[in-house]
C-alpha cells in the first residue's frame, strides 16, 4: 500500500488512501481506540481516516405524510399565533380608546377649573 501525504489546505500531513478500498484496509488494521470513519478529499482526490464525526450529515428527506403533518401542525401554531395577535391588538384598541377618553375628561375638567376660578377671582359668573 502506498503511503502518500495531503495537506488538504490545512498545513498538516494527513495520510491519504488511493481508494476507499485501501482506507477500509488500513481502518481495519489500525489501533485506534475509537472507531474510525472513511471519507473522500476533494483537495488531494484521495481517501482519508478521522475519529472525528461527520460535520455535513444530510438529514434524510421526509415522507410526504410527514410532511402533510408537519404542514398541518405549523398550520395550526400560525392560527393560535394570529388569534393571540388578534386578541392583543382588541386589547390595544381598548386601551387607546381608555386613554383618550380620559384625555378627554381630563380636559373638560381642567377647562372647568379654569372657569371656576376665573369666576371665583372675578367675583362673577360666565356669560
Amino acid at each position: 500500500m502506498e503511503k502518500e501525504f495531503c495537506t488538504n489546505g490545512w498545513g498538516k500531513g494527513k495520510r491519504s488512501y488511493p481508494t476507499r478500498a485501501a482506507a477500509e484496509k488500513a481502518r481495519k488494521y489500525s489501533h485506534a481506540e475509537v472507531g474510525l470513519r472513511i471519507y473522500p478529499c476533494n483537495a488531494c482526490g484521495g481517501w482519508h481516516l478521522t475519529k472525528e464525526e461527520n460535520r455535513y450529515k444530510a438529514e434524510p428527506i421526509p415522507s410526504a405524510t410527514k410532511l402533510r403533518k408537519l404542514l398541518r401542525h405549523y398550520g395550526r401554531l400560525i392560527e393560535a399565533q394570529r388569534n393571540r395577535l388578534e386578541e392583543s391588538e382588541r386589547k390595544l384598541a381598548q386601551a387607546e380608546e381608555a386613554q383618550r377618553k380620559a384625555v378627554a375628561a381630563a380636559a373638560e375638567e381642567r377647562s372647568f377649573i379654569e372657569r371656576e376660578t376665573a369666576r371665583i377671582l372675578k367675583g362673577r359668573e360666565p356669560k
